[in-house]
């Protein structure tokens, strides 16, 4: 059986993450795939996916094609670096062919596919936004992006979004995003890319980020949501960040619930917000791999993207960066991770968010 669990450890630990999700991989690959061959076609590889879902992996040197293609999945036995392909063994226009990979923009877009960029609030929303922005003019004529960042894009939003030259879509409150989309979608096959992050980290983030920006307005009337929700504690960071957890608890409800979704699909890849930091440039390249992005134009995305790594900003860009709380405050943050953690109302429900994320903490 493919299995290949996530273990997310505190960042001291980093070293020793990445050496179990690896043991991890490689011991699966060794069990017995639990699910008939007959399901596959001759040559095809069947194997489980997605949590337990029948799949089928392509031969070397083949690849999917068909309405439930999953590229380059680290479920499909061998990760992204070999881009591996499969599909879900149920799909009935789904097989694999001869390798030949998309040499420009042109062939993406001659298959309608279309890029759909989904965060929350402080999981990388305005990093997409800025990257994006860049890699934009690397396609002839350039890239068609949309960004939403305001609410959930609509089913009659979206129905127009496939029936338009988009080729992007950067939603910043992604909601209901899964194969029931091909419904709206019509001809147009999408690839969804969808930023989570650690629920506590976020909702400190949040905190930090909405007192900064009342420092800055100075007074000035608050119509942002967000932003009200601290305007009444500003001098109580504690009492701040116990208003922004309950007011975000729906919110984050959604990006689990969103998550789940997206594990199950096959057009579909959860990515953790903390894996830019841990290793920015292979984060976007797994992106990248997973969106399909043309070999000859590859090592100029991850160039431009590099332009958003903050590892490369000064210290005096980071200080002026109202999005960027990463780095301020650190004493602050960890304190209020703690009280989060600790207190009754909140500490087991952001315990369960974290399992249902994806993340295993010590």
């Amino acid at each position: 059986m493919w299995n290949v669990t996530r273990l997310v450890f505190h960042r001291r630990l980093l070293g020793v993450q990445w050496t179990l999700v690896l043991l991890c991989a490689t011991f699966s690959q060794s069990g017995s795939s639990g699910i008939s061959s007959s399901l596959c076609p001759g040559g095809v590889l069947p194997s489980k996916f997605h949590g337990g879902v029948d799949h089928c992996v392509c031969q070397k040197n083949t690849q999917c094609r068909g309405s439930a293609c999953s590229i380059g999945h680290s479920s499909n036995g061998n990760g992204y670096g070999n881009k591996v392909h499969g599909y879900a063994a149920d799909c009935s226009d789904c097989t694999c062919v001869k390798f030949a990979p998309m040499k420009n923009f042109k062939d993406i877009r001659r298959e309608k596919f279309l890029w759909i960029i989904g965060s929350h609030h402080k999981t990388g929303s305005f990093l997409m936004e800025r990257v994006w922005g860049h890699l934009r003019r690397e396609a002839e004529p350039p890239l068609n992006v949309k960004v939403k960042s305001f609410k959930p894009v609509s089913r009659i939003q979206w129905t127009k979004i496939g029936a338009s030259d988009t080729d992007v879509v950067i939603s910043f409150h992604a909601d209901n995003v899964g194969p029931t989309l091909n419904e709206s979608l019509g001809s147009r096959r999408y690839r969804f890319v969808h930023l989570v992050r650690d629920p506590v980290e976020q909702i400190v983030s949040a905190v930090q980020y909405e007192l900064q920006r009342l420092s800055a307005i100075n007074g000035t009337s608050v119509h942002d949501s967000y932003l009200k929700v601290v305007r009444n504690v500003k001098n109580d960071p504690s009492e701040a960040c116990f208003a922004m957890a309950n007011f975000m608890r729906p919110e984050q409800e959604r990006m689990a619930a969103q998550f789940e979704v997206s594990a199950a699909d096959h057009n579909a890849l959860n990515v953790h917000f903390e894996d830019f930091k841990d290793d920015y440039g292979a984060t976007f390249n797994r992106i990248f791999t997973f969106l399909g992005i043309p070999r000859k134009k590859m090592e100029n995305f991850l160039e431009l993207a590099k332009k958003e790594d903050l590892s490369t900003k000064s210290a005096q860009w980071l200080n002026n960066s109202r999005h960027v709380t990463a780095g301020k405050h650190e004493t602050q943050r960890a304190e209020l991770m703690t009280l989060l953690l600790s207190n009754q109302q909140f500490g087991v429900p952001l315990r369960k968010l974290r399992t249902r994320l994806g993340y295993t903490l010590f």
